[in-house]
């Protein structure tokens, strides 16, 4: 305590991250771990996992099991062209094997759709 006509100490600023902020960034770890434990096993069970972002587009991400491959592949789709007959739609498709007896090789194709009475049909390969 101070003597009596003097202003009691500052307090001196705290160092590090305030008790706010360090649960915030507690909560958020474990989210992101929750997150990575869930996505990890619903590949395991699944052996897939696909992400759609519209009718004709999705991220997609696969295990790989074979005797001589084991990994996984991925692959992105967008729309790359839209009129009122059809759509076209390019697929890069990519992998990441950590078994394997060849050199992994990427993918890129495009092809066109039309919607038909059974939904998107494939009419062929995007043009020039």
């Amino acid at each position: 305590m101070a003597p009596s006509g003097q202003a009691p100490p500052a307090p001196e600023p705290s160092a590090g991250l305030s008790p706010a902020a360090g649960c915030l960034i507690a909560i958020s770890v474990a989210v992101i771990g929750i997150a990575a434990v869930f996505t990890i096993a619903s590949l395991l069970a699944r052996g897939d996992l696909v992400v759609a972002k519209g009718e004709l587009t999705e991220t997609r991400i696969w295990l790989i099991r074979e005797s001589t491959e084991q990994g996984l592949g991925f692959s992105r789709s967008r729309i790359v062209s839209r009129d009122e007959a059809k759509t076209c739609v390019e697929t890069q498709v990519g992998f990441w094997l950590w078994k394997t007896a060849t050199e992994p090789v990427g993918a890129t194709y495009c092809a066109c759709y039309e919607r038909g009475a059974a939904g998107w049909e494939e009419v062929g390969a995007c043009g020039p």
